[in-house]
């Protein structure tokens, strides 16, 4: 907030940083609308840098400058990062080869997607045709039978595919955001060399996934054990196309999907049993946050849930250290974060978007209509009251 402080322009430091996630934020959103030509044009930004360095330098210890240059560092800096995403395939990558036969080999790197009459799955290539060295992402989609697992190591023979848009839906930006740039169809001569677990903490979160669905399965039946399934543990891979119009239909699809809601539940469970068991307050968050963590590589961390764990993060942080925040600060330093990672996440994630957007119009609408709402029903409990007056009530 801008202030006065002793007659010279001041501004906290909580608010100069706040303006230089914005400045950053609002970087990746140019970048991500440009041409890739453009995008890349590192040119432009040597020169922005050159430019914010001389100001520096002319402007001395002028701080209102000083700030200024900071944000417009944030800005290059937020261009920067997003140029750093932008692919253009070399011999040593997957996607040079798009358009070819194949043989590849690599480790299935996330738990695979099964569906009725589709199963799907990432392989982590590491070596193509006689051991030639290559890297990159591989989306399979294959028959439902047999099934494969995280961490199978496997080879296959398959026509690599360049991830096209379809119907209106940039599905190649899509895939691009999780550095997937090629995609084979029923492959042939698949394989399973071994089974080397490539990450031991997923395998474990995902064996905790399993045992958790099998037990669900065993208490329920039918759409009613896909809904719960959905709703702890963010499956919603077993829900029909006509359950999912129903619930569209209804306005509560945000039920079946991880968010705020879910994770502020999970949270004040968390702390409950963990005080129940006597884990001191003043490490009570550390816990938390690390029990967050975990359960969020579980369901796979979809952009929901990662943005709803890193708020409740941050909130017991600031409960822990006797401070407070406005959640408008709150998650845009969670946006920040989050983008900071992953760029591509605020064009390219309709996830990262809604999430975002929902909690940001109950930030800031809702204040707004509730004001209203308290004002109309004064104004009509002062009418009725004096109505009943005049009429001798």
């Amino acid at each position: 907030m801008k202030m006065k402080k002793g007659g010279r322009f001041y501004l906290s430091k909580a608010n100069i940083f706040f303006g230089s996630c914005l400045a950053f934020i609002f970087a990746v959103g140019i970048a991500s609308y440009l041409p890739r030509a453009l995008a890349r044009a590192e040119i432009f930004l040597f020169a922005g840098l050159v430019i914010l360095i001389v100001v520096a330098i002319l402007t001395g210890k002028k701080k209102r400058m000083r700030i200024i240059v900071l944000w417009g560092l944030f800005f290059i800096f937020g261009f920067w990062r997003f140029s750093q995403t932008i692919f253009i395939p070399v011999p040593s990558d997957l996607a040079f080869y798009n358009g070819n036969i194949k043989t590849l080999t690599g480790v299935i790197s996330a738990e695979p997607e099964r569906k009725e009459k589709v199963q799907k799955f990432i392989i982590s290539v590491d070596s193509m045709d006689k051991n030639q060295p290559v890297t990159g992402k591989l989306l399979v989609f294959t028959k439902p039978y047999p099934q494969y697992d995280y961490g199978e190591a496997i080879s296959l023979v398959c026509e690599l595919n360049t991830p096209e848009p379809i119907e209106g839906f940039a599905y190649d930006r899509y895939l691009a955001k999780d550095k997937i740039y090629s995609v084979c169809y029923y492959p042939r001569g698949v394989k399973i060399k071994a089974s080397e677990q490539e990450n031991a903490v997923v395998a474990a979160m995902l064996k905790i996934k399993d045992k958790a669905r099998k037990e669900i399965d065993r208490g329920l039946a039918g759409q009613e054990a896909e809904i719960i399934k959905a709703m702890i543990l963010g499956d919603k891979t077993g829900i029909d196309s006509g359950l999912r119009e129903v619930f569209a239909g209804a306005g509560i699809s945000h039920i079946i999907a991880i968010s705020g809601l879910h994770m502020g539940i999970i949270t004040g469970l968390l702390i409950f049993i963990l005080l129940y068991f006597g884990i001191s307050r003043r490490y009570l968050h550390v816990f938390v946050i690390f029990l967050l963590a975990g359960y969020v590589l579980m369901i796979g961390a979809p952009a929901s849930a990662v943005r709803s764990a890193i708020m409740c993060s941050m909130v017991l942080w600031a409960l822990s250290h006797g401070r407070s925040g406005s959640l408008v600060r709150i998650l845009l330093y969670v946006a920040w974060l989050m983008l900071l990672i992953n760029p591509r996440l605020l064009r390219d994630d309709i996830g990262f978007q809604l999430s975002f957007l929902a909690v940001l119009g109950i930030a800031t609408v809702m204040p707004f209509i509730n004001s209203i709402f308290n004002e109309t029903s004064s104004s009509l409990a002062t009418f009725f009251k004096v109505s009943k007056v005049e009429l001798g009530l």
